[in-house]
C-alpha cells in the first residue's frame, strides 16, 4: 500500500452510521502500488468483504510451508474499497454470527465501551458456538467499578442489543489486565478464544443469559 505525500491529510471514513453505537471510524489504508490488484469478495450490504490481492511483490510463501499458489491471495482480513483506497475493518477469523446477522468483533467490542464500569480498551467478542458469541470486560479499578457481575453484564448485553437488536449468549467478567494482549497492547481474540474454551480465562464472574426471557444465571 501506498503512503500519501507530506503534508496531505489522511482520509477516514464510517462504517456504518457516525452516530450510532457499534460503528467504526476506519482509517485509508492508501491505494495499491502500480502492479498490484485488490478484490473484494462476497460483500455484504455495505461493502465489506473478504480482501484478495495480486501483484509482483506478493511474498512466495511461509518459513517451512509449501509455496504460495501463484495468483490471487486470500490475506484474511475484511473490508471495502472507497475511491481508489484500501479500508481494513477486521479480520475473517473475527467474525460474529447470530440468528443471521453477522457483525465484526470490534463493532460489539465499540458499542459497549462506555458501559459503566468497564476499562477502556476492555472488551473482547468471540464466537462461541453456531448459536451465539461471548464478550469478555475487564472491570475497571477503582470504586466507580465495584458494580456486581450481574449489573455489569445487564449494561454490556443492552449496550449491544441496542445497536444490533441482538445481545451475547454470555458476559464474562474479568480483573484489570486480564485479558492477554500483545506486547503492543492489542487485545489477542484468538488467545480469549482458547482460554475459555479450556477454562484458562480467570474470570471473576461468567454470566449465561436464556434466549426467552432474557434472565441471567451467574457462576462466579
Amino acid at each position: 500500500m501506498s503512503l500519501d505525500a507530506p503534508g496531505r491529510a489522511w482520509r477516514s471514513t464510517w462504517l456504518g452510521p457516525a452516530d450510532q453505537p457499534g460503528s467504526l471510524e476506519l482509517v485509508a489504508c492508501g491505494a495499491p502500488l502500480d502492479g498490484t490488484e485488490v478484490e473484494v469478495r462476497d460483500q455484504d450490504d455495505l461493502g465489506v468483504g473478504q480482501i484478495h490481492v495480486r501483484g509482483p511483490s506478493l511474498f512466495e510463501g511461509y518459513a517451512g510451508r509449501p509455496p504460495r499458489p501463484p495468483g490471487w491471495h486470500d490475506t484474511g482480513d475484511l473490508g471495502f474499497v472507497d475511491h481508489g483506497e484500501v479500508f481494513v475493518s477486521g479480520r475473517v477469523d473475527d467474525l460474529l454470527f447470530i440468528g443471521g446477522l453477522k457483525l465484526a468483533a470490534a463493532q460489539v467490542e465499540q458499542a459497549v465501551e462506555r458501559v459503566p464500569g468497564l476499562r477502556a480498551d476492555g472488551s473482547a467478542a468471540v464466537q462461541s458456538s453456531a448459536s451465539g458469541f461471548v464478550v469478555v470486560v475487564e472491570r475497571r479499578r477503582g470504586a466507580q467499578a465495584r458494580a456486581s457481575a450481574d449489573g455489569l453484564a445487564r449494561g454490556v448485553r443492552e449496550a449491544v442489543v441496542a445497536a444490533f437488536g441482538r445481545g451475547p449468549s454470555e458476559v464474562v467478567v474479568v480483573g484489570p489486565g486480564a485479558l492477554p494482549r500483545t506486547p503492543s497492547g492489542k487485545i489477542r481474540r484468538s488467545r480469549v478464544r482458547h482460554d475459555l474454551a479450556t477454562g484458562e480465562l480467570a474470570a471473576e464472574a461468567r454470566v449465561v443469559f436464556r434466549a426467552e426471557p432474557q434472565t441471567p444465571t451467574t457462576t462466579s
